[in-house]
């Protein structure tokens, strides 16, 4: 009943404006259809954040922000998480909460290698839980697409896996290099896969 009234509400009136937010897209919301009742409802992706907004990010998390960082090291945050904006926001969360726990403003290579194995790939559960469960183990040939790219394997074949394929390239998980190979958007998601899941 809740799906129905929000579809009378959203074609019966033109002052309020209804925002979902998921990881998921409403045509993937199977139980119920959602995309039987919001038949007008318009996909907005959030895409990754470039290098440039990415280092911002981490360079200066809030305005007055006496955190310094080792150079190189904002770049290297981007080259693990590819501008995912959870993946940046929970590394600068730990590395912001290492600076704190030991009472210094500066930060080097030493302390993003221990922050990403310790805490981004053992304790952020949310977003790599939500990778692992709506996108790997979706399917069986999504599973073995992922197991292949986590072993740096030529991907399965035949019309099965193109389904599946398209599903996580339409995510933003995986992305076809020009070459016509691809990969995961984020080193994070194949280091998260090697340790805890393949």
């Amino acid at each position: 009943k809740l799906l129905a009234g929000l579809r009378h509400l959203s074609q019966h009136q033109n002052q309020v404006v209804l925002l979902f937010v998921g990881a998921l897209q409403i045509r993937d919301l199977q139980a119920p259809n959602w995309g039987d009742y919001l038949v007008h409802a318009q996909t907005l992706p959030i895409g990754y954040l470039n290098q440039e907004d990415t280092i911002k990010l981490i360079e200066l998390p809030t305005k007055n922000s006496q955190l310094r960082y080792a150079a190189g090291l904002p770049q290297k945050v981007f080259e693990y998480t590819q501008g995912h904006p959870q993946l940046v926001q929970v590394t600068g969360f730990y590395l912001l909460e290492r600076a704190n726990g030991q009472m210094r403003y500066q930060l080097d290579a030493t302390d993003l290698e221990e922050v990403i194995h310790t805490n981004v790939l053992t304790e952020s559960q949310s977003v790599f839980e939500t990778f692992e469960r709506n996108y790997v183990m979706h399917s069986p040939e999504s599973q073995a697409i992922c197991q292949a790219l986590t072993h740096s394997e030529p991907l399965p074949t035949g019309p099965e896996y193109k389904k599946a394929l398209r599903r996580l390239l339409r995510y933003g998980y995986i992305i076809e290099e020009p070459n016509g190979s691809y990969r995961f958007a984020a080193p994070l998601f194949k280091m998260y896969l090697q340790k805890f899941v393949f």
